[in-house]
């Protein structure tokens, strides 16, 4: 049987300690699994009564479990608390998204141990388990540095994106330069959050991001229009000629060729008055 928490000690509403409680009880006498683990909200101390539940279950190696028949079999012992008619959302080979009838939402990734999602190490909480959270942390650091893209290669997807927002607003596809505009945005937060060794771009970007960084990416919003969409993309082209200091730190800059290709867009931008 897996050594577990008291329910005492299970963060969240009582909704929330009721299912955390239930997938415990499921999977007690599972000789698959190491590890049910918790993070996101929930386990960091900073839960909204709306929040929904993040688990990460590590299985022993070479257990090979197809997520969607799995959790059909958990929403099946969780049929007192909405999982008779749950959703349930594949998510890849290993994971999957189900919302109870009860509305409330949980995730679940099933792996080994040694692919451990770094992003999740830093806010986890052990809920059963026959190995401890430092294992757990080790393996999942151990992922860390390989998951990362670098900035520099960051900063070179934006500029292409960039290159295509300004395509797609000539050939009028604004519904493809917004959508491209929301990678931009995506890779900024990754550039800030790694500058500043943290996990999870977005709830990292929303608590530590000063304001002034939340009205420069704010600038990049824009609305079903030529003329907002060409703002939003003025506004990212400063933010790469002029701000990505503010994203990583002081030592930050574009290449030699990344300026150079920029430069190019800037003129040609210019030459077919875009913006008029």
């Amino acid at each position: 049987m897996l050594q577990r928490i008291p329910f005492e000690a299970l963060p969240g509403t009582p909704q929330h300690r009721a299912v955390l409680e239930a997938i415990m009880r499921h999977y007690a006498d599972d000789l698959r699994v190491r590890a049910i683990i918790l993070f996101g909200s929930l386990s960091a101390g900073n839960w909204h009564p709306r929040s929904d539940l993040d688990l990460d279950i590590v299985v022993e190696d070479r257990i090979v479990i197809n997520p969607v028949q799995e959790l059909q079999a958990l929403c099946r012992s969780l049929s007192d608390l909405g999982g008779d008619g749950a959703l349930i959302i594949p998510g890849g080979d290993e994971e999957g998204d189900v919302v109870l009838t009860s509305l409330m939402e949980f995730s679940v990734r099933y792996h080994p141990l040694a692919t451990t999602s770094p992003n999740i190490v830093d806010q986890m909480l052990l809920l059963a388990g026959r190995i401890d959270l430092e294992t757990v942390r080790t393996a999942g650091l151990a992922n860390r540095v390989a998951s990362q893209t670098s900035a520099t290669i960051l900063i070179s997807q934006c500029i292409r994106w960039v290159i295509e927002i300004e395509a797609a607003i000539e050939r009028n596809r604004l519904w493809l330069a917004i959508e491209l505009l929301h990678y931009i945005r995506a890779n900024f937060m990754e550039i800030f959050t790694q500058a500043r060794q943290g996990v999870r771009p977005l709830r990292f970007f929303e608590i530590e991001a000063p304001e002034s960084l939340h009205v420069l990416l704010g600038k990049t919003l824009p609305s079903l229009n030529h003329a907002a969409i060409f703002k939003a993309l003025v506004a990212v082209i400063g933010i790469l000629h002029d701000d990505l200091e503010k994203l990583g730190d002081s030592s930050l800059t574009l290449t030699s060729d990344q300026r150079r290709i920029l430069a190019q867009l800037r003129v040609r931008m210019e030459n077919a008055h875009l913006g008029d």
